[in-house]
């Protein structure tokens, strides 16, 4: 894993907790990836869908180039919480991963059995999830924002005869702040799910191999890492 993802590591909340809209709650109990998959999913709406109200509320709240001026600051945390949000998030799916990882090589099934069951976990938490993440967060709010503001409020001002030296220097600023936040939240994206996908693989590729104890040892390598990565705060 890379350095730069302590910060998400350490943001992370436990697997025996769900966040949504500021709470901390117990979280339930998966034996099968129909009850993980639920829990999952419920985690990325309940993550997303605050952010996307929030978003809402901000457009209609700074919809002219006088509000903007005034009301700067609100955008630019607003950007913040994208990303750490997001950075929790992601931070979750490594849990995630590692939780029901466990769950499938300690089972009883066959090796078959597992590595089927870890391509179907794959296929969840790399596509499905990961898809949706992006397309929520990367692709969809920060667009959003990027449509509201950079090309909409400060677009339409400049239209209407703003200075142009205070226009140039604010659409800018703008601009910065935006790509440095989308940069930040696709190389966290990034990271995560390709550090994921690697540690499926593996185990993967140990079943397939009919070597359970090496499986294991991946498994205890992975949790380490998290452990490590958590105490070099």
């Amino acid at each position: 894993m890379k350095k730069r993802l302590i910060c998400m590591i350490l943001a992370a909340i436990t697997l025996t907790s769900l966040t949504a809209c500021g709470k901390t709650e117990k979280k339930p109990k998966y034996e099968n990836l129909e009850d993980f998959s639920a829990i999952v999913e419920q985690d990325i709406e309940g993550t997303i869908s605050p952010l996307t109200t929030e978003y809402e509320e901000l457009i209609a709240e700074i919809d002219t180039y006088d509000k903007y001026l005034s009301d700067t600051s609100k955008i630019e945390a607003f950007y913040n919480k994208i990303y750490e949000t997001h950075r929790d998030l992601c931070s979750r799916m490594y849990e995630y991963s590692l939780d029901y990882a466990k769950i499938i090589i300690s089972s009883d099934k066959s090796n078959d059995d597992k590595y089927e069951e870890l391509e179907d976990l794959r296929e969840f938490i790399y596509d499905d999830s990961g898809d949706e993440i992006y397309d929520k967060v990367y692709d969809g709010l920060m667009s959003d924002m990027y449509d509201a503001y950079y090309d909409g409020v400060l677009d339409d001002a400049y239209k209407e005869n703003a200075s142009n030296s205070e226009w140039y220097d604010i659409r800018s600023d703008e601009y910065d702040s935006w790509s440095d936040a989308r940069s930040d939240i696709y190389d966290d994206f990034s990271d995560c799910r390709h550090d994921i996908y690697e540690f499926l693989s593996d185990l993967k590729r140990e079943v397939y191999d009919n070597d359970i104890e090496k499986a294991e040892k991946k498994i205890d390598d992975f949790s380490k890492d998290i452990e490590t990565l958590k105490s070099d705060k």
